[in-house]
């Protein structure tokens, strides 16, 4: 009997790591499970206490906290260790799920949501942490294709739970169904995890409370621009969201306890084109996880539970993408990488022509396109984000991607608030409405994907090029 290869998925799930692995993953499917739960309620929760015009709010407000906190994830382990850090980190997550459940008004939810974003941000940059410390570079691919495998898993949970509650009971109960799962977290990080630190050294520094500010500011000015009548206010809000921006950027690059690993966002590195793949994908995405499901329900007549499977399938089609492209042998990566974003271009441009007025059985082949553009390349985008960091910058590079991705999320839900108030939101949810708002949305986020596909080009060329130049060192 043959011996498995030392990068074989058996080795992974059910060697040494395996218990380590698990408390990654379900940290992971909270966020994960949390997401399409809130797309699929949050219909029948504006019916409830109103605010239609701040649905993307939602989203945005989870996922600024989410910012705000994911850096602390270093931190947070070196002073409370491993396990203590998921447990402060759930607590937060669980606080925040029992205030949208309970929440009166809109504001309210808005609040529990700040809560529960902060618990998730701080869950998420732990997880990504853990995973490059207790995983092996050869399981990395592998890893990374698994935790996708529980974002598509968790998709269909949170778009079940959610459409279930708000069609045959109340939308507030789905928010009840995080409480055991942040429980379930905490014992089995109790039980999976060792007490320390894993022998790290070293503070992580000061908290970056200026490139926070920044960054988090810049993203509620572009958010807040869609909830103002005045086109001359929303112009100034876009436009003064871009300075605060780039100050961080320049701020984190001089800093000596960095956000982003050096060459951070430039067109010049292959980390900085990694980077901006990450933002500009996750923009196009969430797009369609913030208004799919109130498109479909007003124009399409489907229930809550179907409009949410469409974003779970979103999901879904990620995770189908990316274990293939893990699991196969010889797979062209570059590649692979630029045929991600060419498929979700497609993907956007085909809802802005089909989500108005169909054909209906179109959209879940264009919703692929969206998820599986991602996932088919995920693994391999990680794996270069880290691998081409420059030297010293391993964590950071790591903890990087889970922010980067929570950043391109965040804009893009407060650019799609932008858009679909500007659309006709602001006026009221009508059939008429809603179908200037899927045109324009989906047009609008094409461009964003477009951008995305011209920085993959760029990486992948960079990298042939930093192939084809000898390694002075081997001489």
């Amino acid at each position: 009997m043959t011996d498995p290869t030392p990068d074989a998925w058996r080795d992974l799930l059910w060697g040494p790591h395996g218990l380590p692995l698990a408390v990654i993953c379900l940290g992971i499917s909270l966020h994960a499970i949390n997401i399409p739960l809130t797309a699929t309620i949050l219909p029948a929760a504006v019916t409830e206490i109103g605010g239609l015009e701040f649905l993307s709010w939602a989203a945005t407000t989870y996922l600024v906290a989410s910012i705000l906190t994911s850096v602390s994830g270093a931190r947070l382990r070196r002073r409370l260790g491993n396990r203590g850090a998921y447990f402060a980190a759930a607590a937060l997550f669980a606080a925040g799920s029992a205030a949208c459940a309970l929440a009166p008004s809109m504001p309210a939810m808005l609040a529990g949501r700040a809560v529960q974003g902060a618990g998730g941000g701080l869950i998420l940059a732990l997880g990504y942490s853990l995973l490059r410390i207790v995983m092996p570079e050869r399981f990395w691919a592998k890893s990374f294709a698994l935790v996708s495998g529980v974002w598509g898993i968790c998709a269909i949970l949170g778009a079940f739970i959610g459409g279930l509650f708000a069609d045959l009971w109340s939308w507030r109960g789905a928010y009840g169904v995080m409480l055991p799962l942040a429980l379930l977290l905490v014992l089995l990080a109790q039980i999976g995890l060792p007490p320390g630190t894993d022998g790290e050294r070293g503070s992580p520094g000061p908290y970056p409370v200026r490139r926070l500010m920044l960054i988090g500011g810049s993203i509620l000015a572009v958010a807040s621009s869609g909830n103002v009548a005045e086109p001359a206010w929303r112009v100034a809000l876009i436009l003064g969201s871009l300075p605060p921006i780039l100050l961080a950027l320049r701020l984190d690059a001089r800093a000596e306890h960095r956000l982003w690993p050096r060459g951070a966002f430039s067109v010049h590195s292959i980390v900085g084109n990694g980077l901006w793949l990450v933002v500009l994908t996750m923009l196009g995405l969430y797009a369609f996880g913030v208004y799919g499901p109130i498109l479909l329900q007003t124009l399409h007549g489907v229930p809550a539970t179907v409009a949410g499977a469409f974003v779970a399938w979103s999901s879904i089609s990620w995770t189908i993408g990316a274990l293939i492209t893990a699991s196969l042998p010889g797979m062209p990566e570059r590649a692979i990488l630029i045929a991600g974003p060419a498929m979700m271009t497609v993907g956007l441009l085909g809802l802005a022509a089909v989500m108005p007025a169909g054909p209906f059985w179109l959209v879940p082949v264009l919703v692929a396109c969206l998820g599986g553009g991602i996932g088919i390349g995920w693994a391999f985008l990680n794996k270069r984000i880290m691998r081409f960091a420059e030297p010293g910058d391993a964590e950071v590079a790591a903890t990087s991607i889970p922010t980067t991705q929570m950043f391109g999320f965040a804009f893009g839900a407060a650019l799609s608030g932008l858009v679909a108030n500007a659309a006709g939101f602001s006026e009221g949810l009508t059939v008429e409405s809603a179908a200037r708002v899927s045109l324009w949305l989906f047009l609008s986020f094409a461009t964003a994907t477009a951008l995305a596909l011209l920085a993959a080009l760029r990486m992948t060329a960079q990298e042939r090029a930093a192939a084809a130049i000898p390694d002075p060192s081997a001489s």
